[in-house]
């Protein structure tokens, strides 16, 4: 089995561009997964659907979620900055639609790219992660890029330490920029795993399992942003000191574990 952590489903033009659906629903991704051998996938909204708040993708989420009960899992897209409203609308794609995580993007401030908020913000972040401990599930933070210091790996790790309840997922390992940060911090707060969309080089996933151990290691792509078959292929064929346990942890067993998925 194959489980991808990272993956995106909604209304994105620049898919068009790789010959795909701008607008992806359900059998649009359950067709692109098949493709790249992946049986399972776990979805957010993209980011250009910041302007309405992510309810058009979340929609169409839900709705994957549905048709596809043992393929698609779901990621809500959560703004901090909107406060109770956001909270109220948390409870209700995870309690009402069947989401299964949160997801953060400091990026996400207002419309996608016009403003960013900063994970060190607690008067912000600490409202929305106790209804995140409340409702027990776990949370994505996107980690790296030019906007990174605002959503650096040590502020995950510094969250994860006041909030231990909460799995912290660190979202692209911190790549690009902040790749050194993610081991020393991941030891720190043992709560938190990385997940592995964006890392290109097999010696980064071998540095991360020999630090911090594979059970702490998602598959995960950004997918359709990269190929969804490159995560199996870089796990499998290039990560060649991994031994068979750890690759099924980092491919799909880790994940079955993280949202309790029947195998």
């Amino acid at each position: 089995m194959i489980i991808d952590a990272h993956c995106y489903l909604g209304h994105n033009p620049i898919w068009e561009a790789q010959g795909m659906p701008a607008t992806m629903h359900g059998k649009d991704m359950v067709a692109y997964m098949d493709r790249g051998g992946v049986e399972r996938a776990l979805c957010a909204p993209p980011g250009v659907g910041a302007a309405d708040d992510f309810a058009a993708d979340h929609e169409r989420i839900a709705q994957a979620i549905a048709d596809y009960p043992d393929r698609i899992y779901g990621f809500v897209r959560v703004k901090p900055p909107r406060g109770r409203q956001a909270i109220d609308e948390m409870h209700y794609w995870l309690q009402e639609r069947g989401f299964h995580a949160v997801k953060f993007n400091t990026i996400d401030a207002s419309t996608y790219g016009a403003g960013t908020y900063t994970l060190a913000d607690r008067a912000l972040m600490g409202p929305v992660l106790e209804a995140i401990a409340a409702l027990e599930v776990p949370v994505m933070i996107h980690t790296g890029e030019e906007h990174g210091h605002t959503c650096t790996p040590a502020l995950v790790a510094d969250l994860a330490l006041d909030f231990p309840d909460i799995t912290f997922i660190i979202a692209h390992a911190g790549v690009p920029g902040f790749l050194p940060e993610v081991i020393p911090f991941m030891r720190r707060a043992e709560n938190t795993l990385v997940d592995l969309a964006g890392v290109l080089r097999p010696i980064f996933v071998q540095n991360l399992v020999d630090a911090i151990g594979a059970e702490r290691v998602l598959n995960a792509t950004n997918a359709p942003h990269m190929p969804i078959e490159f995560g199996p292929q870089l796990i499998q064929r290039h990560c060649r000191k991994l031994t068979a346990a750890q690759q099924e942890a980092i491919l799909w067993g880790n994940a079955t574990s993280l949202l309790s998925i029947a195998t």
